[in-house]
């Protein structure tokens, strides 16, 4: 029978504010030693996450992003100074860590993580984090992951909002709950969208949270459980989600066949609409139905008409699918959605096209957009 390695008294002077908690002692710190995670981009949510993982002593790490380091990327990725600037970001990624803890193994992949290296790459490691700011490598993501039975530590930032998540076969994957990518125009990153610098860091703190959790054994992981962060808010809300035992990823993880963005997207979903184009719908009195998906809290503070259909009772739609048809009405319905900034709308779209709602506009920007246009 294999032995551990025991701490070494450098270690155990480095790590001592952690084993000295009990439900984590050496025996913990030796399980983090000899852990593995792949993290996918080293962007925003990474420069949190990586050196998080790096300082808690996880034993070895991967790194696989095909980007240099830019200065609009300093605002919020902290893992960057200015003399990183026209660097590959893995690069100065793995030096940065080093520096925080050498006693750690830190692999890079200066590429893209794509369909011809993502399950090679990905088979080497227990985990991996998904780090991204796109849907083309977050769905490739959850697919791998499911593929090989591992967990998926997610996250995601837009603006002043932000998603924490685990997802697994076991209790539903990200397909469970988003089916479909948008369309590519509805799906800006944060480059277009923009995001505040330190959103990302409190995101990325939290997915290495979730992974140090897992290694130790130790209290309860977002799993089923999509944790919401609104900054402005500063509210935390968890949405139930459950597995869909219809999914075309975790149903069948070993039939599962990897694509590209345009092969799981299709081209005749959801399209965005405008404040201008609603407004004019309501000058020439054309039928169809506002719904706000936000909180019925913040439905009540201020909306813009329409019924109050919070996205939190669509992501439980087998237990509120007959509220939610009495509410919206049959799926011949046109139907145009909207929250605060049009992100929470856009989920909420793909969640009624699986209900059979065909018709379904998400309102470009939320209010924020309509309040703008005025």
């Amino acid at each position: 029978m294999k032995t551990k390695t025991p701490l070494t008294p450098e270690e155990q002077i480095r790590y001592q504010r952690q084993t000295v908690l009990e439900m984590v002692g050496e025996e913990g710190q030796l399980k983090l030693k000899s852990a593995s995670v792949l993290c996918v981009g080293a962007g925003g949510l990474a420069s949190s996450a990586l050196q998080y993982l790096a300082a808690a002593g996880v034993g070895r790490i991967g790194i696989i992003d095909h980007d240099v380091v830019d200065v609009s990327n300093l605002q919020r990725q902290v893992l960057f100074s200015n003399s990183d600037v026209g660097t590959s970001k893995v690069a100065s990624a793995k030096a940065r860590l080093l520096a925080i803890n050498p006693g750690i193994i830190v692999d890079v992949y200066f590429e893209k993580f794509d369909v011809n290296n993502a399950e090679k790459i990905l088979s080497d490691y227990e985990a991996v984090i998904d780090a991204t700011d796109n849907f083309s490598t977050r769905y490739l993501i959850n697919d791998v992951a499911i593929k090989q039975g591992k967990l998926n530590f997610f996250a995601s930032v837009n603006q002043f909002s932000g998603q924490v998540a685990v997802f697994c076969a076991e209790s539903g994957c990200y397909r469970c709950v988003f089916a479909e990518p948008p369309l590519p125009e509805l799906a800006p990153n944060c480059n277009e969208a923009g995001v505040i610098g330190v959103l990302p860091g409190i995101m990325g703190a939290y997915q290495a949270l979730e992974f140090i959790k897992w290694k130790l054994g130790i209290g309860s992981l977002l799993k089923g459980t999509l944790l919401n962060f609104d900054l402005l808010t500063n509210d935390f809300h968890t949405l139930k989600f459950s597995k869909n035992p219809d999914c075309t990823v975790c149903k069948k993880p070993s039939n599962i066949q990897l694509g590209t963005y345009s092969d799981y997207c299709s081209t005749d979903k959801a399209t965005e609409i405008s404040a201008s184009e609603v407004r004019q719908k309501i000058n020439h009195g054309e039928n169809f139905r506002l719904v706000d998906v936000r909180e019925e809290d913040e439905h009540n503070s201020g909306n813009l008409g329409g019924v109050s259909l919070p996205l939190s009772q669509l992501f439980n739609v087998e237990s509120n699918e007959v509220r939610i048809r009495k509410l919206i009405g049959d799926t011949d319905q046109t139907l145009v959605l909207y929250c605060l900034s049009g992100s929470r709308s856009a989920q909420a779209v793909q969640i009624l096209h699986r209900l059979g709602y065909a018709d379904v506009f998400n309102l470009r920007g939320g209010i924020n957009s309509w309040n703008e246009k005025k």
